[in-house]
């Protein structure tokens, strides 16, 4: 029996939403004419000026979003730890780390789990690797999949390694040996190995390496440091690369996932460049 697939359609709001995200990357290539040219060849003449295109020597990046809803459980515990956070930084001036610890653990909810009281990672229901797997079950080629937790790479390899087997998969981050990642660049690079999915962290595998085997970047989940979510794109996005790289962001409607795609797709840093007070808001 096939699983029922329900989609809930965009309305007019999500679409003026999806338009103010992108906005700040449209460019429209400009369409010139020459008087001089005009008069020799005896016609109007019109020119669409690919010099004045902002790929430069590489393919174009392409960008989307898969949008989720949280679950009836999440938005329990979503709510909740809202509250809290709202109780704890009222009234009181604020640093920006201090706001980012209460947003960390929004952000965390949003992809599946907490961190309870003891430091026990609790998972929560949730619609996020299932999103992932659709996105995945659409692209061809291979796809750098970057996260912002332990723990979210431990669940995306597992549920990689169920749907495509073990030997598509390899990782790059804190748990990663320094042997493991260089055979997981070489695999990478390989147009003839089984890997497809290269699995990791932007702090860990962010920096320095190249992956232009890879055509697809999903980010999972996001931190809130620009440079390395930069950086990590920048990873498929090298000389070498010879197709068009598409960069998808997972996010969670309704949560801090908008801020801070949002925000990094607008080349702030969040981290340091958005005040305290500034940030409450977001909660």
């Amino acid at each position: 029996m096939k699983k029922a697939v329900y989609m809930v359609l965009p309305g007019l709001s999500d679409i003026r939403s999806a338009h103010d995200r992108i906005k700040p990357f449209i460019h429209r290539t400009p369409v010139l004419t020459s008087q001089q040219l005009n008069r020799i060849f005896g016609c109007e003449m019109f020119f669409k000026c690919e010099n004045f295109q902002k790929a430069g020597a590489f393919k174009f990046r392409g960008a989307m979003n898969a949008l989720l809803q949280l679950t009836e459980e999440q938005k329990k515990v979503y709510q909740s730890m809202k509250q809290q956070a709202i109780a704890y930084l009222n009234g009181k001036m604020v640093s920006s780390a201090t706001v980012i610890t209460q947003l960390m653990r929004l952000h965390q909810i949003t992809c599946g789990h907490f961190t309870a009281d003891d430091g026990e990672v609790q998972d929560i229901k949730n619609k996020r690797i299932d999103e992932l797997m659709d996105v995945l079950d659409e692209v061809e080629g291979k796809t750098i999949i970057w996260a912002h937790y332990r723990h979210d790479i431990e669940k995306i390899v597992e549920a990689i390694t169920k749907a495509y087997g073990e030997n598509t998969v390899v990782t790059y981050y804190g748990d990663t040996s320094t042997d493991d990642r260089q055979k997981a660049i070489k695999k990478m690079q390989d147009k003839d190995s089984p890997v497809r999915f290269f699995v990791g962290t932007p702090q860990t595998g962010g920096y320095g390496i190249t992956l232009t085997g890879a055509n697809t970047v999903i980010y999972y989940s996001n931190g809130y440091d620009l440079e390395k979510r930069m950086q990590s794109e920048d990873r498929a996005h090298r000389i070498g690369q010879t197709k068009a790289v598409t960069y998808v962001d997972i996010i969670t409607e309704g949560t801090v996932d908008n801020k801070i795609v949002q925000s990094l797709r607008k080349k702030v840093n969040i981290a340091t460049e958005i005040m305290g007070e500034e940030l409450k808001d977001w909660i």
